[in-house]
């Protein structure tokens, strides 16, 4: 995998990541996004001829992502009908994030691919990232009743869809894709963030960050866990 990063387009585009990334210049951040759009691009179309080396690596993840959000979604619903017992007026938003840290199994653990970990994490160069890793976070009161399966994108009807569409690894073996539930969460990082399939598949370890509000009294607070 090493050998994707190591293509002299690809670092190229890295370098200038890198120095406009640290620059203090308000224009650049237009370019930045821009930037990471494009090395996203490349690093997918060449991710797509080595779909065997990577299926069992998404599979992982995919499984260990799920398992972190059901815990987001117990610890988010139990959080707020404990809080609504003092206060039916809070309101409350919860996520599932990356940590800061370069994911650990990643195959590059240099001080450059920290860096870049660093830039894809930042909302203004990577706005769609900034509600988390499903395109929209647990909102309460309205989504108490907001099943699991539909929160994690997990019903049926999402399975294939996005896969027989044109999307990663269209030619993959019919039976095996069937056999395999991918989230909502693989086909937001995939689709709408600046994050390549190699940047997030080998991510472990989460976070969850909780929001609360009081409309009376206008306070907020922040707590937050993480999940491995």
């Amino acid at each position: 995998m090493e050998n994707l990063y190591e293509k002299a387009d690809i670092k190229y585009v890295e370098q200038e990541i890198l120095k406009l990334s640290t620059s203090k210049v308000t224009g650049d951040k237009e370019q930045v996004r821009t930037l990471l759009r494009l090395r996203k691009s490349m690093l997918d179309n060449r991710a797509r001829a080595l779909e065997k080396e990577f299926l069992p690596v998404i599979k992982e993840f995919n499984v260990t992502v799920e398992r972190a959000l059901k815990d987001l979604y117990d610890v988010a619903h139990r959080y707020y009908e404990y809080m609504a017992t003092f206060d039916n007026g809070i309101q409350m938003v919860a996520r599932l994030q990356f940590t800061n840290a370069n994911p650990r199994l990643h195959p590059l653990q240099s001080e450059d691919s920290f860096c870049i970990w660093k830039a894809l994490l930042e909302y203004g160069w990577n706005p769609s990232f900034q509600s988390g890793l499903t395109e929209v976070p647990l909102f309460f009161p309205y989504d108490i009743k907001k099943s699991f399966p539909l929160f994690a994108g997990t019903y049926e009807e999402t399975q294939l869809a996005y896969w027989r569409g044109g999307g990663f690894f269209e030619d993959a073996q019919k039976d095996e894709m069937e056999e395999f539930h991918f989230n909502t969460v693989f086909y937001h990082l995939a689709e709408h963030t600046c994050f390549a399939l190699t940047d997030f598949i080998y991510v472990r370890d989460f976070e969850t960050s909780v929001d609360i509000h009081w409309d009376d009294q206008k306070s907020y607070s922040r707590l937050e866990d993480t999940i491995s």
